[in-house]
């Protein structure tokens, strides 16, 4: 069973020869003296869930023929436990046929006193790790890390450089 959902106040089905769903904010009448549904979407909560990470957005809309969910922001990212995650992103791309959840643009996760910037990511929740891509930097006190490929640690916050490492430390 997967264990991605998405929700929102109005949801829309569109069926003019491919199926899509939309989730945004809004609200849907029934003009009886029409015979017909007016819908007014507009920017509001959207939220999209797995395991323990929440991304709230504007807008989402679900192709299902592709299996694919892209989510509109600014983005909020949370993620509770031990040592809480908050964070934000442009955009969120979920392929649902791979089971994978794509941050995209302006990613940037805050946990502990770690904050860490990059392109894109991908989330990897039931294996506890966020794959960061494209420019990545993060920094704590101790110092910045750098690279082009980055795994983050979802509970702790720890990274790990996978690909083209630079970094600054400073000693104690």
């Amino acid at each position: 069973p997967r264990s991605t959902t998405a929700r929102g106040p109005l949801a829309v089905v569109g069926r003019g020869g491919v199926e899509e769903l939309f989730l945004s904010g809004g609200e849907a009448r029934y003009l009886e003296e029409e015979g017909r549904l007016e819908l007014r979407p507009a920017p509001g909560k959207v939220a999209v869930a797995q395991g323990q990470v929440w991304v709230e957005g504007q807008r989402l809309r679900y192709q299902n023929d592709t299996g694919e969910a892209l989510l509109e922001g600014p983005l909020e990212v949370r993620r509770e436990g031990e040592k809480p995650l908050s964070g934000k992103a442009g955009s969120l791309r979920y392929l649902l046929d791979e089971d994978r959840l794509w941050l995209l643009g302006g990613v940037e996760l805050t946990q502990g006193g770690r904050t860490t910037r990059a392109e894109r990511a991908l989330l990897r929740e039931k294996e506890g790790y966020a794959f960061l891509y494209g420019k990545v930097e993060s920094r704590d006190e101790r110092g910045v890390v750098r690279g082009e490929r980055v795994r983050y640690a979802l509970k702790t916050g720890e990274v790990v450089v996978l690909g083209g490492v630079a970094g600054e430390f400073r000693g104690d």
